[in-house]
């Protein structure tokens, strides 16, 4: 109602039809048409270059750093360019988060490793008590890696200081990890699905999946992520 009696007060000002006054306001650059395609097109840009910049699999980290930091502009609607704002996180923390990144990875193939290990090897209570186990120590290992990213792309560098604060981050808040490390494997879920459905969700895989699952992460950790890097600074 608040539109409509703003319209109908713009129309008696202007004297253009009542349609044309609407469609102008609509359309214009603080319309709803025109936010809302602005959004899907920040999430898209994101997303496409996010995957782009992973194809080398060693730079992954610093695109999942650039990923995070454009999606914490998108959340604090902070109005940043997105293809120079990426590719300056990708390369101010280039050389810290392709180290993290191959660590990380190396750590989550040992761990898939040993739950493919489990399956085979164990049955039973043994079995189901270990996947237990190594279930919880990935959704640790996951929140820790965002927390390490974020901080890492706030700062553009690495200090051992920063493994700790993102410990800390992820045990105070293992709740939140939970939705964090849900949202961050959530791509891997096309796995289970047939073919047809694969490629019925590719494009959105393509062009919002990544992008619009970090901001999830970022509105999930976005209470306490200014105390993390409060402490980092100190």
């Amino acid at each position: 109602m608040r539109t409509v009696r703003r319209m109908l007060r713009l129309n008696s000002e202007s004297g253009y039809p009542f349609s044309e006054v609407y469609m102008k306001h609509f359309l214009s650059e603080n319309g709803k048409l025109y936010r809302l395609l602005e959004l899907i097109m920040e999430l898209g840009a994101m997303n496409v270059l996010f995957l782009l910049c992973s194809i080398p699999l060693f730079t992954i980290g610093p695109a999942y750093v650039a990923l995070l930091a454009c999606a914490d502009a998108f959340w604090k609607e902070e109005g940043r360019p997105t293809f120079s704002y990426f590719f300056k996180k990708f390369r101010a923390a280039f050389l810290p988060s392709v180290l993290v990144g191959c660590v990380a990875s190396l750590v989550f193939i040992l761990l898939a490793y040993n739950m493919l290990f489990t399956l085979v090897a164990f049955a039973g209570a043994v079995r189901i008590v270990l996947l237990g186990v190594y279930f919880l120590l990935v959704i640790v290992m996951l929140a820790f890696v965002y927390h390490l990213a974020r901080i890492i792309g706030c700062f553009q560098n690495f200090r051992t200081k920063y493994l700790k604060a993102a410990l800390l981050a992820t045990v105070a808040h293992l709740p939140r990890g939970l939705g964090i490390a849900a949202a961050m494997v959530s791509p891997l879920v096309l796995l289970f699905f047939p073919m047809g459905v694969i490629l019925a969700l590719l494009p959105v895989m393509l062009f919002f999946w990544f992008s619009t699952a970090s901001v999830l992460c970022i509105k999930l950790s976005a209470d306490y992520m200014d105390e993390i890097e409060e402490y980092c600074k100190n």
